[in-house]
């Protein structure tokens, strides 16, 4: 800085060659007066060193031979520092900031003292926020500001599968947190014609790069591309869009992972001995009655427009009985293999209007509009008697178990029968999961034996028949197929037992003595009369909740 005059007569202000120490001159002159330490730091700041680091001992003494010397002098009196510029990235390389400390007297901030800083942190210009940089210098001072912002990638996503017939999305009947069930969803089939679409793969993408502060492209990470189940009966892609599935035959679409099946449906007026017992494959509509003794199989969907006396009944989707199920004998349960106890098994939901003296065993659901009554009733997920406001929906005798929860508007009677309500365990839900985890093991290390050969037999070609690696890669494909269906299985077995740790017991309106209620591993027995309410694990506790 060259040296300039003061407001003080005879003294000026330098700084020396190092660029950093302040010197003060004094050369006397005549009509000079006393000064203070404020006149000497108002003479400071008229000359722009307001803000350097002063000395307090060398401005007194400064101040006193000013006073007091007829002689000239040069007096080092504080430093002059420069603005301070750095530059910080981030970890992850997404973002750089600024900090200035601003000048002690010395050279400020300005834009190539802050573009040197930033190329030293090698700062891609396409990724600067220079309306950011330039407040900062304008104000001459910043604290780890923000001033360039890498641009994420954004990873592909996975193929989709898009069903067309919204009305058979989900088999299973819906019920909220309330245990409120949407019967209008129930006991009703959809069927489509040859040639309906039903529905769409959309193709996994591969996603958009990004860059980081430093300019260096950020990959993405591919979605997978799935492809419809392999061996779907009933459909085929449509010959103007394999990423669309069509129906190749009349009947009942069913939903399924990656796809949808279409059966065969067949309606009959009852079954008896005048027509004997029913094995189809597909789903079946029986406008009447079903007598004892009768079996029926089905591997999709079974309503029933009757009643359901003493049989043996399984199907592999749904089952819906318009009028009651209803065996013979006094009590069933696990053992029961007589023939006047009902015996009905779905691998979704039962749906009927009273239930008594049967075995009930439902993959997903058990929704029951009146009463059961000394039955077995076992569910995947929920329980379901008495619809809502309902004075029915009784569960007399026998015992309820399901996973996530049991409803009902009275539990008992009032002749004290023996009754059991379970939920929150599922042994079957649990066996299921582990036996999926051992399955998908084993694949994967046989997919991984596999694709080892194929390396190798890629690499030496001359030596492998084409045959033997076409087979390999069959197989590879094969196998990842497999792969990708069981991580879903998986992945639907976690999703519900999840749901099983919020497990509940909920009587709206009458719990009569000798009902035991289980919710997981806790035990309530109730020995007298009480008001509905709410069982739940609260805190490791079975607890109760009045309503």
């Amino acid at each position: 800085m060259n040296q300039q005059e003061s407001t003080i007569l005879g003294l000026t202000f330098r700084i020396d060659k190092d660029g950093r120490t302040l010197l003060a001159e004094f050369i006397p002159v005549e009509n000079w007066h006393p000064i203070d330490q404020a006149e000497i730091r108002y003479a400071l700041a008229q000359q722009g060193l307001g803000a350097a680091l002063l000395d307090e001992d060398a401005l007194e003494e400064l101040r006193k031979k000013y006073d007091t010397s007829r002689q000239s002098f040069t007096l080092p009196i504080g430093k002059c520092t420069d603005a301070e510029i750095s530059v910080s990235v981030a970890s992850d390389k997404m973002a750089a900031y600024l900090t200035i400390i601003p000048p002690g007297g010395g050279r400020p901030a300005d834009r190539a003292l802050v573009d040197a800083a930033i190329k030293k942190a090698g700062i891609a210009e396409d990724v600067l926020l220079n309306a950011e940089v330039d407040a900062a210098i304008s104000a001459g001072i910043a604290d780890g500001l923000l001033i360039a912002q890498g641009k994420p990638a954004i990873n592909g996503t996975d193929a989709q599968f898009r069903n067309l017939l919204p009305e058979i999305g989900d088999r299973s009947p819906k019920v909220d947190d309330h245990g409120t069930v949407d019967y209008r969803e129930l006991g009703q089939f959809s069927t489509v014609k040859v040639g309906d679409p039903l529905m769409e793969r959309i193709p996994a993408t591969a996603g958009t790069s990004g860059k980081n502060v430093h300019g260096e492209v950020i990959l993405p990470k591919r979605g997978k591309d799935y492809t419809f189940a392999k061996g779907i009966k009933g459909v085929a892609p449509s010959p103007r869009n394999y990423d669309m599935l069509v129906a190749e035959i009349a009947g009942q679409p069913i939903p399924i992972p990656r796809g949808v099946k279409v059966e065969p449906t067949l309606s009959v007026k009852g079954i008896d001995l005048s027509t004997g017992n029913l094995e189809f494959e597909g789903s079946v509509n029986i406008s009447s009655d079903v007598k004892s003794g009768m079996k029926i199989r089905v591997s999709g969907d079974l309503i029933i427009g009757g009643t359901v006396e003493a049989a043996e009944i399984h199907a592999g989707g749904n089952i819906s009985i318009r009028g009651g199920i209803i065996g013979h004998s006094e009590k069933a349960n696990e053992n029961s293999t007589r023939q006047d106890v009902a015996h009905i098994s779905s691998g979704g939901t039962i749906t009927a209007l009273f239930v008594e003296n049967a075995r009930i065993e439902a993959g997903d659901s058990i929704i029951i509009t009146e009463v059961a009554k000394q039955s077995e009733l076992i569910a995947g997920n929920h329980i379901i008697i008495g619809r809502e406001g309902s004075r029915k929906g009784h569960i007399v005798g026998g015992s309820a178990h399901a996973s996530q929860l049991i409803k009902a508007v009275v539990a008992g009677s009032p002749a004290g029968i023996r009754t059991e309500i379970k939920t929150g365990l599922n042994p079957q839900l649990q066996s299921n999961f582990y036996a999926t985890e051992i399955k998908l093991d084993k694949l994967q290390k046989d997919l991984a034996e596999v694709s080892r050969a194929l390396s190798y037999a890629r690499g030496n070609a001359q030596r492998v028949a084409p045959e033997i690696l076409q087979k390999a890669e069959n197989t590879r494909e094969r196998l990842e197929q497999e792969i990708e269906t069981c991580e879903l299985e998986k992945e639907e077995l976690e999703k519900r037992l999840k749901l099983a740790d919020n497990a509940k017991v909920l009587i709206s309106k009458q719990i009569y003595g000798n009902v035991t209620v289980y919710v997981g591993h806790q035990i309530w027995q109730i020995r007298d009369d009480r008001n509905g309410g709410i069982f739940r694990i609260i805190e490791g506790e079975i607890t109760f909740e009045a309503l």
